[in-house]
């Protein structure tokens, strides 16, 4: 059975009710570090303290909503020092005046409060700058943390702990619960896990920036999640409308990355053994800041067999991604935008990927997508320009080393196998065989279009190569002449409802893949109970397209802003 636990938690305190971002009716305690005159007591803006740790201090049950005026605060003046968050509400953002805190601007970066863990004179906080170890709910509202972690200009410093530069919250046994809005993390260094955050607690974060975070670097560096960790067992994490720039998780300079040594995946993100539901919606990805060392460029799963070798097999959680952006991810491992690796404990949809686009991405196998996984949904989704490009690579946009696997209603074009020596299969998917599903693996492929995937000279099945199992492959556009199978494999097109040609696309070379009236494979497509809408959140009708796109001209979809300050 999945164990869901939602991230959005109603605390009691003091008879005050707090939701998640929501505001206390208990006075806060003010904070501005330009507040002229005597008498810091935190009462008000013109009383205001002048240190934020001291705030905190002053604040000894660990409950009060604290009010940050613009300015750049550190936690104090040793390596070791941190903010505690406990179950506070810290927010930033405010100029000095506000009695309110809807009286902030509308935009989230006027008035920049700075939590940093740069000390001066080239001493850095090592321990992370905020430290949440308390059971109930803190919200973090418009702050810029950054600077923390465990390397100073690149260089390891083993004096630290390398767990979350900007926020560490642990909870194995006795979780809090986090809620994050509208905060940037950038520039933080570890050496281990969790660049900006090592999360094991019920965490929701949405409007957030994780810009040049860092994680596995140096010497020895064997880092795995740039931006995020998730530990063993940690529990719900939700994003929402988030943005993830520059990160990395380059692994060790010790190692070649091409022995996928000293990092594990996950510029952006690692979760490590699932036991809850996680929700990644409307996000944006890449490009990252350097080339991954390990499987899944910006996102890594693993599902591992055992626990602590105890043999637990019951990490029964998900991963959802949904209406996000994937752009130049890339590792020398496999998946250079995701990868994830299950177990024989792995629930059925353990990973399901719906209306998210993959431009640009490369890696050895998958380079846009790795799944090694019991059973996975790709639903209207979109890969573009994707490479396999490392010796031995294949699968330009999707490698499937394991699993029943669905894809539906997906658009593939100009993905390709680009490597220096030896051939390569798949130019847009290729499968072949696993662990997980010992006998015949069934790839099912459903109201698709695949278009300009390519091989090598001497590679197989520039569209898609099965190596293991069987696909079937009914209403799609895909030309026959351009797939292969193995010796004891097979594709089944369905020649009732599959047809080949060009799909006419609006503008393909400038990403437009709505496909034109005159196009062959406008409703072509077959009814999918369950996926009633497109990519774009356009009603699918009684005859609905092939391929990810379902309108006939193009819409302007809310974009997102990246808060670079």
């Amino acid at each position: 059975m999945k164990v869901t636990q939602s991230a959005a938690v109603v605390l009691v305190v003091s008879g005050v009710l707090l939701a998640s971002g929501g505001v206390s009716l208990c006075a806060p305690i003010y904070v501005d570090q330009g507040v002229a005159g005597a008498g810091e007591d935190g009462a008000s803006w013109a009383t205001a303290y002048r240190d934020l740790q001291a705030a905190l201090s002053a604040d000894a049950a660990g409950t009060a909503e604290v009010w940050v005026a613009s300015g750049t605060y550190v936690p104090g003046n040793t390596p070791t020092s941190k903010f505690a968050l406990k179950d506070r509400t810290i927010r930033g953002g405010f100029a000095g005046t506000e009695t309110s805190p809807d009286q902030r601007p509308g935009d989230p970066r006027a008035n920049p409060t700075i939590l940093s863990g740069n000390l001066g004179g080239g001493i850095f906080v090592r321990s992370g700058i905020m430290w949440k170890e308390a059971e109930g709910h803190a919200v973090l509202d418009r702050l810029i943390l950054e600077d923390g972690g465990s390397y100073v200009d690149g260089i390891f410093d083993g004096s630290r702990p390398g767990c979350g530069g900007a926020l560490y919250a642990p909870g194995f046994y006795s979780p809090g619960s986090l809620r994050i809005q509208d905060c940037v993390f950038r520039n933080h260094r570890v050496d281990s896990y969790g660049g900006a955050l090592y999360l094991q607690i019920p965490t929701e974060i949405v409007r957030s920036d994780f810009i040049n975070n860092v994680c596995g670097q140096g010497l020895f560096g064997n880092g795995v999640g740039g931006a995020i960790f998730l530990p063993l067992s940690a529990r719900s994490l939700t994003l929402d409308t988030c943005n993830f720039v520059s990160n990395s998780c380059p692994g060790s300079t010790y190692y070649s990355p091409m022995t996928q040594r000293g990092g594990l995946g996950g510029a952006d993100i690692h979760f490590n053994t699932i036991y809850y539901d996680h929700m990644i919606n409307d996000c944006t990805f890449g490009p990252l800041g350097a080339p991954g060392a390990g499987h899944g460029g910006s996102i890594a799963v693993y599902q591992e067999e055992r626990l602590n070798g105890q043999g637990q097999n019951n990490a029964t959680g998900s991963v959802s991604i949904v209406g996000c952006t994937f752009r130049a991810c890339t590792t020398f491992g496999n998946g250079g935008a995701v990868h994830v690796e299950g177990d024989e404990s792995a629930v059925d949809d353990m990973i399901v990927i719906t209306k998210t686009r993959f431009l640009d991405c490369w890696a050895a196998k998958g380079g846009a997508v790795s799944l090694g996984v019991r059973n996975a949904r790709i639903e209207n989704c979109e890969f573009t320009r994707n490479l396999a490009r490392l010796p031995g690579g294949g699968g330009g946009a999707v490698y499937l080393s394991d699993g029943d696997v669905e894809i539906t209603y997906c658009t593939f074009y100009t993905n390709g196998v680009q490597v220096s020596s030896g051939t390569g299969q798949g130019g847009q998917v290729l499968r072949e065989s696993g662990r997980l599903v010992a006998a015949n693996p069934t790839l099912d492929i459903v109201n698709s279009i695949f278009n300009g995937g390519t091989v090598p000279v001497g590679g197989s099945g520039s569209e898609m190569y099965v190596n293991d199992g069987i696909a079937n492959v009914s209403y799609s556009l895909v030309d026959p002449s351009d797939t292969a199978v193995g010796p004891a494999d097979a594709i089944n097109l369905d020649d009732a409802s599959c047809i080949s040609g060009d799909p006419r696309f609006v503008d393909p070379g400038n990403d437009v893949f709505f496909l034109l009236t005159s196009s062959p494979a406008r409703n072509a497509g077959a009814v999918i109970a369950g996926i009633g809408d497109d990519i774009l959140g356009a009603v699918r009708d009684a005859t609905p397209n092939m391929g990810a796109y379902e309108l006939r001209a193009p819409v302007q979809k809310t974009g997102l802003v990246l808060m670079v300050r």
